[in-house]
């Protein structure tokens, strides 16, 4: 339950955040198209959170794209996210090895998706 105004205020302005599921494997024809969708869903949203929770497995080639995802989105003024994934689990370490470090100062990693819509 909400209060009225935080119910408004959703209503008018939910558009802003856009949450995308991931389901199966990140390679590089699946992150291509991730690319492509998640710049679609943007053109309105501030925030984009990609929900991982089905994220089966991904390459170092889906990670290159991920990084170039967000580095795109930093530069339009918008903030990634990605749920389900943490720096000390097996994906948030391949991010970390695959993209650099620098990928961590353009995505923040949440626990699951109520942490990043919070």
């Amino acid at each position: 339950m909400r209060e009225r105004s935080e119910a408004e205020y959703l209503a008018a302005r939910g558009y802003e955040v856009v949450v995308v599921e991931l389901d199966g494997p990140l390679f590089f024809g699946t992150a291509d198209a991730l690319f492509s969708e998640v710049e679609r869903l943007s053109v309105r949203a501030r925030v984009v959170i990609l929900d991982c929770g089905r994220l089966a497995d991904m390459d170092a080639t889906g990670v290159r794209i991920l990084l170039q995802l967000f580095q795109r989105m930093i530069a339009g003024g918008k903030i990634a996210a990605i749920a389900h994934m943490t720096r000390e689990d097996m994906n948030g370490e391949f991010l970390g090895v695959i993209a650099g470090e620098r990928i961590f100062d353009v995505c923040r990693l949440f626990a699951d998706t109520d942490a990043a819509l919070e």
